[in-house]
């Protein structure tokens, strides 16, 4: 599979490995897909995106992981990076807090860590 493009067929007919947080919380991409209408072949289920390369290790099966995730991996393990055959959505990340509480000093060094973190890893932070 990792030879040549990736059809939509043969990335439903592979066998995965997913991401699949305790009490059986989806991920991201397994809710997408689901909405796109596309099934997968799961294969093996897995609690964390980090163990996701290691259950794919000279085996066949593929697996969804974040970009940043993959490249810094594909540097250290026999594994290769194949563009999907679908697009996914960005993935948005937003904090929330009760309004009176703006102001307080505890939250408003929460947010600022948060920024200066999220921040260079997206490029696009917006302040609230």
């Amino acid at each position: 599979l990792a030879q040549s493009k990736l059809s939509r067929r043969d990335f439903a007919e592979a066998s995965h490995v997913v991401m699949q947080a305790s009490g059986g919380t989806q991920s991201l991409e397994s809710v997408y897909f689901r909405q796109e209408g596309l099934t997968r072949r799961v294969e093996v289920k897995t609690f964390s995106f980090s163990t996701i390369p290691l259950l794919i290790i000279n085996t066949d099966r593929i697996a969804t992981v974040h970009s940043r995730l993959a490249r810094q991996l594909e540097a250290m393990l026999p594994i290769k990076i194949v563009k999907l055959p679908v697009r996914l959505p960005p993935m948005r990340q937003a904090m929330q807090w009760q309004k009176y509480r703006s102001q307080d000093e505890g939250l408003i060094w929460l947010r600022g860590l948060i920024r200066d973190v999220a921040g260079p890893l997206s490029g696009r932070v917006r302040a609230a």
